[in-house]
């Protein structure tokens, strides 16, 4: 199996994108530059998968909660694949399944109801 890492320029190409984007960006660009980076990879290379701590974009701001909440939702939608996040907090785990189910990656929105069911909602 040959994936686009295997490949000396592919690679080179993928840690310059990602150098770029973490390079000093004016703070309030941050979050824009991920979603711009995100989407370049996957544009480019849509095998490759994408993690993210989502307590990053938030570090030293006022209520982190909701913005690694809303930071997750935008950044599911430019493609990113997976988060280091606290799967203690109800309303973050809700905003991700329905954002799944929303997406069209919950077939037949089985995890949502399953959620809903579950009482996740009613908090």
């Amino acid at each position: 199996m040959v994936t686009c890492l295997d490949e000396p320029e592919t690679m080179r190409w993928l840690v310059e994108i990602i150098q770029e984007a973490v390079q000093a960006p004016p703070e309030d660009q941050a979050a824009v530059r991920v979603h711009e980076t995100i989407r370049q990879i996957k544009n480019e290379f849509p095998e490759v998968n994408a993690v993210c701590g989502l307590s990053n974009v938030s570090y030293g701001l006022p209520n982190r909660k909701v913005l690694n909440q809303t930071f997750m939702i935008q950044t599911m939608t430019a493609g990113m694949d997976a988060y280091i996040l606290d799967p203690l907090d109800q309303t973050l785990m809700g905003f991700y399944i329905a954002s799944r189910a929303l997406m069209g990656k919950d077939e037949y929105c089985l995890g949502f109801i399953s959620a809903h069911r579950d009482g996740l909602y009613d908090k």
